[in-house]
């Protein structure tokens, strides 16, 4: 599948820079990222002529389990803000868990697994990842594009009708 982008060359090389420079940052994070699955960016940064001067980043993070009342969330949000604070830029901070991500719970989950870049992966998740695009390929899903925006579709689905779409 081929990107057809308008950025210049110069924009992709800072975008690359950027995207460098997070992989640095949340590589900082050293013996915490142990507590993850994985961690990894996603969104605009890691989308080849997306990204923009004033694009926010995003990252998320694969846990083997969530613990009650947010606190794995507000956890690794503090830890990826930190990490990331001196690129002076918004951040967003996707947290999963394993089996959410095996559940395939929404077409995000899709998305994060045809595009997400995976920073740390000590959990198997690129396999996972794996897995999930071609569970979603059995269950006649496409993964198609339009105008540099790439997207899941599904043919010849009726009004009322359920399709499913399982890892395991």
């Amino acid at each position: 599948m081929q990107t057809t982008t308008r950025a210049t060359q110069s924009e992709l090389a800072q975008q690359q820079q950027v995207l460098d420079q997070v992989r640095q940052s949340l590589l900082s994070l050293g013996a915490q990222l142990e507590e993850a699955a994985a961690v990894g960016v996603c969104g605009s940064l890691v989308r080849p002529g997306a990204w923009g001067a004033r694009s926010d980043i995003d990252v998320f993070v694969v846990v083997e389990h969530l613990k009650p009342n947010g606190e794995t969330d507000r956890l690794w949000w503090n830890r990826v803000r930190d990490a990331l604070d001196s690129l002076n830029r918004d951040v967003n901070v996707l947290v999963y868990s394993r089996r959410g991500l095996e559940a395939v719970s929404n077409w995000y989950v899709l998305r994060l697994a045809s595009e997400g870049v995976l920073v740390y992966d000590r959990g198997g998740i690129a396999e996972l990842f794996a897995e999930i695009r071609a569970a979603a390929l059995r269950a006649g899903l496409v993964e198609d594009e339009v105008d540099g925006s790439r997207f899941w579709r599904i043919n010849d689905l009726q009004l009322g009708e359920v399709f499913e779409v399982k890892v395991r």
